[in-house]
């Protein structure tokens, strides 16, 4: 499923300004919801408890503050300061003009107070059922679980995903597309230099049983299955616009 995803037709199809503007409109939740699952992964091996207790191994707490450290708190390029990848994701956004009423929208009223499950009833399917898998397995899921998928289902599958969009990019960037641009680079770098054997790293240590090694697999089967319904989507939305 890994190639399948890497090789996936969107990437084919989606260069075209317009095509990319859509692509950004459903892809930003995505680039939203990781940073809930690294916060999540963050919790498990250093819980933000009172008074403090060092859970789990140093090197683990070391490996998943340093992701943290440059997910939410990367250098902006914009500026002289820092911003998280996903405030830097609405900005690229900002820059080429893609509709991001429908993430925006939706993020207003979950800051309201509205149940994320049930926001998540008026987005597309593939869209919603991405997302509930997501926010059920951080909310409920076992913590073999949600390291699997972190790293076989988000930091290690990341940088093959990206290279084929970057590469296209490489040759000609006009000034509307530099910040995606920016964006797509740096997270190959970042995921396949450190955050994706750290996260290999995580997933070795709680999938320690064949029992939680099984039951890893599956979650990571059904986080790539969801991810490829998700790609479908959106090249079919690509294909109604062109």
């Amino acid at each position: 499923m890994n190639k399948k995803l890497s090789e996936h037709s969107l990437y084919k199809e989606v260069w075209s300004a317009q095509g990319i503007r859509v692509f950004m409109q459903y892809h930003v939740f995505c680039v939203w919801d990781f940073q809930s699952l690294a916060k999540k992964i963050q919790q498990i091996c250093s819980p933000p408890e009172f008074p403090w207790m060092p859970h789990k191994s140093p090197e683990l707490r070391r490996l998943i503050n340093e992701v943290i450290l440059e997910e939410e708190t990367d250098t902006d390029p914009t500026t002289n300061s820092y911003c998280s990848h996903y405030e830097l994701y609405l900005k690229a956004m900002e820059q080429c003009g893609a509709d991001i009423s429908l993430h925006n929208n939706y993020m207003l009223n979950l800051q309201k107070g509205e149940n994320l499950f049930s926001l998540n009833e008026y987005l597309p399917g593939p869209l919603r059922e991405f997302l509930d898998f997501s926010f059920e397995l951080i909310f409920k899921g076992k913590d073999h679980e949600l390291c699997a998928v972190f790293a076989k289902g988000r930091e290690s599958l990341i940088p093959d995903m990206f290279s084929s969009l970057v590469s296209e990019l490489d040759g000609e960037c006009p000034d509307d597309w530099s910040l995606f641009h920016y964006y797509l680079q740096r997270h190959i770098e970042v995921d396949g230099g450190d955050h994706g054997p750290a996260s290999e790293k995580l997933y070795k240590y709680f999938c320690d049983t064949p029992q939680k090694e099984m039951e890893a697999q599956v979650a990571v089967a059904k986080a790539l299955q969801l991810r490829d319904k998700l790609w479908s989507y959106i090249l079919k939305e690509i294909t109604k616009k062109n």
